[in-house]
Parts: structure tokens; sequence; C-alpha cells
């Protein structure tokens, strides 16, 4: 059983399918961009963007390491 998230995050905030509760933030010079919100997926679309990601920025043969920078989504820790 899972353990509820604490708010005041907003609900059904997911930037790709706005249907669950953002779990993480993606970190980046390409995600962080001055006066825009920051880029929070749920777990399930995280999974497709890394997936997307690791193809797209892979290399031509596909054998290149991508890596990711993310965090907790924001409002989401007790404190």
């Amino acid at each position: 059983m899972s353990t509820p998230l604490p708010y005041p995050h907003a609900r059904n905030d997911c930037e790709q399918c706005r249907e669950h509760d953002a779990d993480v933030q993606v970190l980046g010079a390409d995600y962080e961009k001055p006066g825009k919100r920051p880029h929070v997926l749920c777990a399930h679309c995280f999974g497709e963007f890394a997936a997307l990601r690791a193809l797209s920025e892979s290399g031509l043969s596909l054998d290149q390491p991508v890596s990711l920078t993310l965090t907790v989504a924001p409002g989401r820790r007790d404190g």
C-alpha cells in the first residue's frame, strides 16, 4: 500500500498525461527555463519520456549513454 503524498501540490499535475500526480521533476537547461513551470511527470509518463530520450539521443548506432537528472517533484516533501 502506498503512502499518500503530502499536499499542497496540484492534483493531476503531470505535464504529459494530466491524469496523475507528478512524481518527479526533470532538471537541466532544456527543462528549467526562467518564467516557465517545472517539467514534472508521473512515474508512467517519466518511463515513456526516458525511453524516448534514450532512443533519440543515443547516437546513430544507439550505443551512446544518455543521462537524465531529476528530483522529487515540488510540493511532495514533508517539512
